[in-house]
Formats: C-alpha cells, sequence, structure tokens
C-alpha cells in the first residue's frame, strides 16, 4: 500500500521542478529532432550512405534519446496535471497552506505567523489539507 502522506508531501516539494523540467524536457526533445532534420545528419563524418557506422549509430542513439525524452516528458506531465488538478479542487486556505508549506517551503514558523494561528492549528489544517489532496490524487488508494 502507498504511504499517501509521503507521496503528496514529495509530489508537492518536486511540483514547481517538475513544472520547469516539462519545458526543458521540450526543448530537448525539439533540439534532438532539429538534429535528426535532413539525410546529412545521418551522414555526418562518412562521405557515402552506409548500412552502419559511426553515423548511423549516432542517428540511431539519437532515436532512441528522443523516444526515452518523450516517454520521461509525458510522465512528469501526467504527475504535474494530477498535482495541478488536485490543488485546483481544494478550497483556497488549503491550496495557500499547502503552497507555502511544500511548494514555496516557507518555514513553518513563518506560516504560522503569516496566518495568524497556534502552530498545533497548522499542523491540524495542514494534515487535514494533505489527506484531502492525496485522497484527489490517489482516491482509494489512501
Amino acid at each position: 500500500m502507498i504511504d499517501w502522506n509521503y507521496s503528496v508531501k514529495r509530489d508537492l516539494q518536486e511540483y514547481a521542478d517538475k513544472c520547469d523540467a516539462v519545458e526543458s524536457m521540450r526543448e530537448t526533445i525539439a533540439q534532438i529532432e532539429l538534429s535528426m532534420t535532413g539525410i546529412s545528419s545521418a551522414l555526418r563524418g562518412d562521405s557515402s550512405v552506409k548500412g552502419c557506422g559511426e553515423a548511423s549509430d549516432k542517428w540511431l542513439n539519437s532515436i532512441v534519446e528522443c523516444d526515452e525524452m518523450k516517454i520521461s516528458l509525458a510522465n512528469t506531465e501526467a504527475r504535474v496535471h494530477r498535482i495541478a488538478r488536485g490543488l485546483d479542487g481544494l478550497p483556497e486556505a488549503e491550496q495557500v497552506l499547502l503552497d507555502r508549506l511544500y511548494i514555496h517551503h516557507i518555514p513553518f514558523n513563518q506560516t504560522c505567523a503569516a496566518m495568524g494561528l497556534e502552530s498545533s492549528r497548522v499542523y491540524e489544517l495542514a494534515k487535514k489539507a494533505l489527506r484531502h489532496l492525496a485522497v484527489r490524487m490517489y482516491g482509494d488508494a489512501v
């Protein structure tokens, strides 16, 4: 069984980086695809077309790298979408609390002060918000 508390916290802590990674992976895929454009890309370093060799190995490696990057991109986009969809369904107060504590890593004592609440109350609210988000993200696994 999944440890939903750990998983949700980790997902939130990595959310901003994963959002950035999506754009970076798209750029990498575009760069790889651009390098493979045209017949000359497969022949760089060779003076004739051959069935195998360094140039064709490089081209095949680029195809594999691009495919692996596309799979990674799809997985990362799915995770980012699942987190965003889960957060969007939460009440605004829960969204703000989780954003402060886990996405932007604002220290707990600063969060308590900003909310004007005792630490025990903020802890209780955060636990409730995490549970709510976990149910939205993982459903019956929670």
